[in-house]
């Protein structure tokens, strides 16, 4: 479970719109070990609660895949 908080932006004193947020996502993940020398993963994090501030966007699911190696 991930969350963030941002306050609005603000430049030469004024603020600015369609800045700052409020979310919670969960990340799930998972790992595999291919053979010795080579590993996997993905993950998925998935928003479930978001407040932006006007109309500010926000970013849907985001996935992620990873390989590695060790020599």
């Amino acid at each position: 479970m991930q969350g963030s908080r941002t306050t609005e932006d603000s430049f030469l004193g004024l603020n600015l719109g369609n800045t700052g947020a409020t979310s919670l996502s969960l990340r799930p993940s998972l790992a595999w070990q291919i053979n010795d020398r080579f590993a996997m993963s993905a993950s998925v994090e998935v928003p479930v609660y978001r407040d932006v501030n006007e109309t500010g966007i926000a970013a849907g699911p985001s996935w992620q895949i990873g390989f590695s190696t060790s020599f």
